[in-house]
């Protein structure tokens, strides 16, 4: 299921509904809008569904942060409550912190305005608007089952990456990591079908022991790597590979706070 995209019945604009979290996020129009469905891959960032309008106006029910990207995908302005800015024309994306993730894409001079009631977006003219959005997932996308052996639990904690949103230097930001699966003891490994790990080309090298492996699961969620066996912990991402001398004692771990640093070939 996908956020979907439909008019208001009493006023004029339309609601972002997500079907997956049961949010609507309203959005006003100065005069009668008709969704229209459009590329989801047309956004810097990832979406799952997109339509299109006409209008010179969008009002929010409150006032929201927003951050303008230009179309290099630089960051213009970050505007937190009661802020306001204009831009002048050009391609703009508008990333609204709503409860559903919402884009919007817009090619005009745009004046954004917002009180301690509302937040306004104006554009020159009536024009085309393109919104994106997804869904802003807080709960696990899956159950991933292992065994009490080290090698399947090496395999579940590589399924953690399928959180990502996007595997480029954007998943810095919080909104395009969601929830990693939940991970269980069971009888055996089990990875859902609705899983998908990205190809990333990153792999994590540690010994077969919980220690060394719980230690490298956050970055395994982060870079999306693949955590296998190997008696010498180290990084490899395609043919580069940064090794670890790093003792682990108790005040020492690895990938830690550990005062030996890592050699590294190209």
């Amino acid at each position: 299921m996908v956020p979907r995209f439909d008019t208001l019945d009493e006023t004029p604009g339309f609601e972002v509904v997500d079907p997956i979290e049961t949010r609507r996020f309203p959005l006003s129009t100065p005069s009668a809008v008709e969704p229209t469905p459009a590329d989801p891959d047309s956004f810097r960032f990832p979406v799952t569904s997109a339509c299109t309008i006409e209008t010179s106006a969008l009002t929010l029910p409150y006032t929201v942060l927003a951050y303008v990207w230009d179309a290099d995908g630089e960051v213009l302005s970050e505007l937190a409550h009661d802020e306001s800015a204009e831009f002048p024309r050009d391609e703009y994306l508008i990333e609204l912190n709503v409860p559903i993730k919402l884009y919007l894409r817009v090619e005009s001079g745009v004046r954004i305005e917002s009180d301690t009631d509302s937040m306004r977006l104006v554009f020159e003219s009536e024009t085309p608007v393109t919104v994106g959005a997804r869904s802003f997932s807080e709960d696990p996308t899956g159950t991933v089952t292992t065994t009490d052996d080290p090698v399947d639990v090496m395999a579940a904690v590589s399924t953690l990456g399928s959180a990502l949103e996007t595997t480029t230097c954007e998943r810095s930001w919080p909104t395009l990591r969601e929830h990693p699966p939940r991970v269980e003891r069971g009888d055996e490994l089990s990875v859902p079908d609705g899983i998908e790990v990205p190809d990333t080309g990153v792999t994590v090298e540690v010994p077969p022991n919980y220690d060394a492996i719980y230690s490298v699961a956050p970055l395994a969620y982060y870079f999306g790597a693949e955590v296998v066996s190997g008696d010498t912990p180290r990084l490899t991402v395609g043919n580069s590979n940064a090794g670890s001398t790093a003792r682990r004692d108790s005040k020492t771990r690895w990938f830690g706070r550990s005062n030996r640093r890592s050699s590294s070939t190209a």
